[in-house]
């Protein structure tokens, strides 16, 4: 009885890591990797999603704050320029002028 009770719960995590393997990547999954301080994840996935879509004005976005989490400023600049030059606003222009002035005072990055 025990065989058959671990040889079930063993199919079961089977069929569903194939499952997640065959869910698509999402943007809500960037976002929860995010809230779990899984930045290196977000960052993988952000990039695959961008990649698919790089008009996608929001995943700049979502991008340039994960760059500023790791404090790559310059590839987090890159990433809101990008978000203006796709759909011009008034935040968009400030996010870029925020990175550039912070940029500014630490050349480095």
């Amino acid at each position: 009885l025990m065989q058959s009770s671990f040889r079930k719960k063993m199919q079961e995590e089977i069929a569903s890591v194939a499952v997640e393997q065959a869910t698509p990547l999402s943007w809500w999954d960037v976002d929860r990797d995010v809230k779990m301080a899984r930045i290196d994840d977000a960052l993988k996935k952000a990039n695959q999603l961008i990649q698919a879509a790089p008009n996608n004005y929001d995943g700049h976005l979502k991008l340039a704050h994960i760059y500023l989490m790791r404090d790559e400023l310059a590839a987090a600049e890159q990433h809101f320029k990008r978000a203006y030059e796709i759909f011009p606003t008034n935040a968009h222009a400030e996010y870029l002028h925020a990175i550039q002035t912070r940029r500014q005072a630490s050349p480095t990055k």
